[in-house]
């Protein structure tokens, strides 16, 4: 199987909603399930992807629509840091934490 007939599959099942493309600043395309609404933390040094959910914006979506008038359609958040095995390796926390 070709790298391209992968990426166009992915492609087909991003346009169907089965999964979400994620572009986070680097020049891979990620990839990842759209089962529920989840936020994502990206460490800065390896690249590393961690899932994470926050039920406290859950309607900020209607916030934005109420403070700006647009007709809102969806949202994106991105954290950004070092994740633990990184701030090992870079000296930023004990190793025995």
């Amino acid at each position: 199987m070709s790298v391209a007939t992968v990426y166009n599959n992915l492609k087909l099942l991003a346009d169907l909603g089965l999964i979400e493309e994620m572009n986070v600043g680097d020049v891979a395309t990620h990839f990842d399930f759209a089962l529920q609404p989840h936020y994502h933390v990206i460490c800065r040094n390896c690249g590393k992807i961690v899932d994470f959910s926050y039920d406290k914006l859950t309607d900020v979506e209607q916030v934005a629509a109420a403070k700006t008038g647009f007709l809102v359609d969806g949202h994106h958040l991105e954290v950004y840091g070092l994740c633990p095995e990184c701030q090992v390796k870079l000296g930023k926390v004990p190793a025995d934490r």
